[in-house]
């Protein structure tokens, strides 16, 4: 799992927005398959995710979904829960 840029996507972020802008990417396979695969093939897979989590359709489905399940209150590095 590792994160995409989701600025200057199309269509683009609300004008004055200045919060964060992003999504995740996933490149899943067995643990066997990453064992017995060469480097070159691992590489591969993940640069095949990225690719498809940086088009502007994924990140636009991951917005639609954020907004549906009620915005986007996840977790995030460095970010405290106040009690």
């Amino acid at each position: 799992m590792f994160v995409v840029n989701a600025r200057g996507r199309s269509p683009p972020l609300p004008v004055g927005f200045y919060g964060n802008a992003f999504a995740f990417a996933v490149a899943a396979c067995t643990a066997g398959r990453l064992r017995e695969s060469p480097v070159e093939e691992v590489v591969s897979m993940v640069t095949a995710a990225k690719a498809r989590a940086a088009s502007d359709g994924y990140v636009q489905s991951v917005a639609d979904l954020m907004a549906q399940r009620g915005g986007g209150r996840g977790c995030t590095a460095g970010r405290r829960r106040r009690r």
